[in-house]
């Protein structure tokens, strides 16, 4: 499951796309994502930046993406795109997105707690 926080300036995800890719050699993949509830799409063609041949790794802007859109469980599917947008294989990978927000996180404190115990012995 990737997880994307809508009001990241620089979001980093990373997938398995080649060993379903045989030998076609892309760097420019197409994102599908679907809201699970309210079917709002996001469509985003990404270029891979990874150095490495065993996973792909992409960086994108999440607030300029995701911004306007309910948090929440999306899906998602992958194609491989040729440099003039069109989709040149099958799925590659799907899955489900979680969609987060910043959150700012205030911890419970209690006050009139009593810290005096009775204890028996016997």
């Amino acid at each position: 499951m990737l997880i994307i926080n809508k009001d990241s300036n620089s979001e980093t995800i990373y997938c398995t796309l080649r060993e379903l890719q045989g030998n076609i050699i892309e760097d420019l993949y197409r994102f599908i994502f679907t809201n699970r509830a309210t079917k709002d799409e996001v469509i985003v063609d990404i270029e891979d930046i990874s150095t490495k041949s065993n996973y792909n790794k992409f960086v994108f802007n999440g607030s300029s993406l995701f911004g306007n859109y309910n948090t929440g469980l999306w899906s998602y599917d992958v194609f491989a795109i040729n440099g003039v947008g069109d989709v040149i294989t099958g799925v590659l990978e799907n899955g489900f997105m979680n969609l987060i927000e910043n959150t700012i996180f205030t911890p419970t404190g209690y006050s009139e707690q009593k810290n005096q115990y009775k204890t028996y012995n016997g």
